[in-house]
């Protein structure tokens, strides 16, 4: 492995600290008595390498520098602090080193640790081998002055050895499954990211088809009129001055309120109403300015409080009432707008009714922007669009979706 463990050398920092610290606080200890029980010696020695793992725990830049040689020489320093000590013992009074076992047992599970940590249990085995390796050399050499306790030194060997691959294959086991656990959240982070793309994409996606919507119905609209007028102006410049003027008059015109539009457009992209006021407060704020424009009566039917809606059934009801009443604006020349929303449980109605002139849906659904855009948006929720239009009798569009469901992200 190229990387630590997380956590591992801020483990192996305090660890190479405290054992310095400890041995620190032994030899003065050691120092004030008449008689200590041990030699200072082995004591010193051990301290050595345990300086060396503070050395190397906090020199900046060695683990990048050092890369995979980094970890095997923590471990090596560390392992060799107890075996200094049982070394320096054997070859001071082999006797004390049934002492410096004890303290070996001790201060070998931490190098352990870092191995059970970091690698697999086949490094736990190799750990093992090698350590009681060392420590049955040193047992064998020093047989002599153990005499008849080789043989309980030897078992002291045995029960370490079993402890330490028990600690080792349960640590390991729990690295193991900590791995796996972290592989499958980065794996579900990397779909929930590709998820929030496609998202992204798909919003993308609809806030274009909005945009055309909007530049199809305004900007379209009245250069279509414009070059319409100028068209005719050009071919009646001659014959007919006066019919001409009146024409370069309305084309004037045109071009106003499709400036006026384009602007109203432009406001309505930069930032969406739900976001100050809340969608109660929105919708009533949209019906009377669309119902002041075309200088009609405006007739309410809304919640007393904000419902609990998402976020995306705010968007789609705002935006469906938006459109149909721009179409109103547009095209029914209607003295009186109505706009209702009733929210029942997770089903939300909206209707924007007028009594202006009417249409046939039929005949022109397939070919209308606005009327294809507001389908979208319900079908987006899990919902319907209906119009009820006739010849002189206004026009009824009815909104019936979901407040949950969404089958896509609305925009």
């Amino acid at each position: 492995m190229s990387t630590l463990e997380p956590g591992l050398l801020v483990v192996f920092r305090a660890f190479a600290v405290g054992l310095v610290a400890l041995l620190v606080a032994v030899l003065g200890l050691f120092a004030v008595q008449d008689s200590p029980p041990h030699p200072i010696l082995p004591v010193l020695t051990m301290l050595f390498p345990a300086v060396a793992c503070v050395g190397v725990a906090l020199w900046r830049g060695l683990v990048e520098r050092l890369g995979r040689l980094f970890l095997p020489l923590c471990i090596g320093l560390a392992t060799a602090i107890p075996f200094t000590g049982q070394l320096t013992a054997l070859l001071i009074r082999a006797e004390d080193l049934s002492y410096f076992s004890a303290e070996l047992s001790l201060t070998l599970s931490f190098p352990l640790l870092m191995v059970a940590w970091q690698y697999r249990f086949s490094a736990v085995l190799w750990f093992a081998a090698v350590t009681t390796a060392l420590d049955l050399a040193m047992a064998n050499l020093s047989l002599f002055g153990l005499g008849s306790k080789a043989s309980e030194y030897h078992h002291v060997i045995i029960t370490r050895v079993v402890i330490l691959l028990a600690a080792g294959y349960i640590i390991t086991r729990l690295m193991t499954a900590q791995r796996t656990q972290r592989d499958q959240l980065e794996r579900a982070n990397t779909r929930l990211a590709n998820f929030a793309a496609a998202a992204e994409r798909l919003a993308i996606s609809h806030e274009r088809n909005r945009i055309a919507r909007e530049l199809h119905d305004t900007v379209a609209h009245s250069l279509s009129g414009l070059t319409l007028t100028l068209e005719a102006m050009r071919t009646r410049w001659d014959a007919d001055p006066v019919s001409v003027r009146q024409m370069l008059d309305t084309a004037l015109e045109t071009a106003r309120s499709g400036m006026g539009e384009t602007r109203r457009a432009l406001e309505a992209l930069r930032a969406s109403p739900l976001e100050t006021m809340g969608l109660v407060r929105a919708l009533e704020e949209l019906a009377q300015g669309e119902a002041q424009r075309a200088g009609a009566q405006l007739k309410l039917i809304l919640p007393d409080g904000e419902p609990s809606l998402t976020m995306d059934a705010e968007q789609v009801c705002y935006r469906i009432a938006q459109e149909a009443l721009e179409n109103v604006i547009r095209h029914a020349d209607a003295a009186l707008i109505e706009l209702a929303l009733e929210v029942d449980g997770d089903r939300i109605e909206l209707r924007v009714r007028d009594d202006g002139c009417g249409f046939q849906p039929n005949a022109v659904r397939d070919g209308r922007f606005g009327l294809r855009g507001m389908e979208e948006r319900a079908m987006l929720l899990d919902g319907e669009l209906t119009v009820n239009s006739e010849i002189g009798q206004g026009t009824e569009v009815i909104a019936d979706f979901c407040n949950g469901n969404q089958k896509g992200r609305a925009s």
